[in-house]
């Protein structure tokens, strides 16, 4: 789903990938304009500031 468009990578609470093979999924699908990526504008959400744990 990530390389999709359809997901993200997770991150630590310092914004670093958890998996670095998911995060390189996740930018090839944002440079290749899939899911999400496809939308104009749109921006990752940061979920960090939810101050979920």
């Amino acid at each position: 789903m990530i390389g999709q468009g359809f997901a993200f990578a997770a991150l630590t609470d310092l914004g670093q990938p958890v998996y670095a093979s998911y995060l390189a999924q996740e930018i090839l699908a944002q440079e290749a304009q899939k899911g999400l990526w496809a939308f104009e504008g749109f921006q990752r959400p940061d979920f960090r500031k939810l101050g979920l744990k």
